[in-house]
C-alpha cells in the first residue's frame, strides 16, 4: 500500500489579518513591550484632547471635541421652562448622548442600547453638578432656564464619557445667554435683551479619564497603576484594545480644584484606584487649559 507524505508550507498573516483573526493576543504583543498600537509609548499615556469652541453657530453654546479618533459634537440650546415646586429658584441642565450608526459599525440605528444609555446617565449626572442652577433662575416660582445639552458621536473608537465630558464642558464654557430676561407678570411672558450676552456661572469644571485593567502576565511592563500580581492599568484604552481589558473605571475630577467627582465603571483595588485618581488629577489640568485655549481662540474670531 503506498504511503503518501503531506507537507504544510508556513505563511504569515500581515498586521491587519491578523489584528480581526486574533485581536487580544494582537493587543498583547504590544502590551508585552509595554507600547500602544496608535502610536502611544506607554500604557500610561492618553490620546491628545483637541477641542474646537463655537462649531455650531445656530445654539446658544457648543464645542466639537476629539479624543485621537473619537469625535463628539455638542450642542446647548437654551428655552424657558417653568421651575418644579420643590426648587422654584433653580433651572435645569438636560444632556444627552447619541451613538448613531454612522459614528461606528457596531451601532444600530433606532432606540438607544443600553452603553449608550448609561453614558447618557453617567454624563447627566455630571452635568448637573457643574452649572449654578440658581443662576439660570429668571423669575422664582414662575420661569427658569433650562439647557438642552446634545452631545452627537461623529466617530467612535472608545472613550465615550471622556470625550462626551470633553465635548460638553467646552460646549458649556461657549454657552451665552441673554443679559437680562424680564418675566412678565400680566401676560406670563419672558422678554430677553438682544444682542449683550453673559457666560454661564459654573461651579465645577469636570474632565474624566478612563482607565482599563488587563490580566497581565509577569513580562509585561507596568501602566499608570501596576500593583499587585499580574494587573496592570492601562490609561485611556481604545474600542480595539478593550479586546484585552477585563474591566474600566472613569475617574471625574474637577480641574480646578482636583477634587474627585466621581467614579464609573467597575471595581479596582484601592491601591490601583489611587494611582488612577492621581493620573486622572494631573490629565485634567492639561485638557482644561487646551480647552481654555479653544475658547480664547473663538472669542478671537469674533472679534476679527
Amino acid at each position: 500500500m503506498p504511503s503518501f507524505c503531506f507537507c504544510f508550507a508556513m505563511f504569515r498573516l500581515d498586521p491587519d489579518t491578523f489584528k480581526k483573526v486574533h485581536p487580544a493576543e494582537y493587543h498583547r504583543r504590544f502590551l508585552a513591550n509595554g507600547v500602544r498600537p496608535d502610536g502611544r509609548s506607554s500604557l500610561g499615556s492618553f490620546r491628545t484632547a483637541h477641542v474646537l469652541s463655537g462649531a455650531v453657530t445656530t445654539a446658544h453654546g457648543s464645542a466639537l471635541a476629539r479624543l485621537g479618533s473619537t469625535t463628539a459634537l455638542c450642542g446647548v440650546k437654551a428655552e424657558v421652562a417653568v421651575p418644579n415646586a420643590q426648587t422654584p429658584a433653580h433651572g435645569f441642565v438636560v444632556a444627552n448622548v447619541d451613538f448613531p450608526a454612522l459614528c461606528n459599525p457596531a451601532f444600530r440605528a433606532g432606540a438607544p442600547a443600553e452603553f449608550a444609555q448609561s453614558v447618557s446617565e453617567a454624563v447627566a449626572d455630571v452635568a448637573r453638578r457643574c452649572v449654578d442652577l440658581e443662576s439660570l433662575c429668571i423669575e422664582p416660582d414662575r420661569a427658569v432656564w433650562v439647557l438642552h445639552a446634545d452631545i452627537v458621536f461623529l466617530n467612535y473608537e472608545g472613550g465615550a464619557i471622556d470625550a462626551a465630558l470633553l465635548a460638553l464642558l467646552a460646549a458649556l464654557k461657549n454657552t451665552r445667554l441673554p443679559t437680562k430676561t424680564v418675566y412678565s407678570k400680566t401676560d406670563g411672558v419672558v422678554r430677553a435683551s438682544a444682542g449683550k450676552t453673559v457666560s454661564l456661572a459654573l461651579t465645577r469644571f469636570p474632565v474624566s479619564s478612563t482607565f482599563g485593567v488587563v490580566e497581565a502576565a509577569a513580562q509585561f511592563d507596568g501602566g499608570v497603576g501596576s500593583k499587585g500580581v499580574g494587573v496592570v492599568v492601562m490609561a485611556d484604552p481604545t474600542e480595539e484594545e478593550d479586546a484585552v481589558v477585563a474591566s474600566k473605571v472613569t475617574v471625574v475630577v474637577d480641574s480646578g480644584s482636583g477634587e474627585l467627582m466621581g467614579t464609573f465603571g467597575g471595581a479596582m483595588g484601592v491601591n490601583v484606584l489611587e494611582d488612577c485618581i492621581d493620573s486622572a488629577q494631573t490629565r485634567a489640568k492639561e485638557v482644561y487649559s487646551v480647552i481654555e485655549a479653544a475658547e480664547k481662540a473663538a472669542e478671537k474670531a469674533k472679534i476679527n
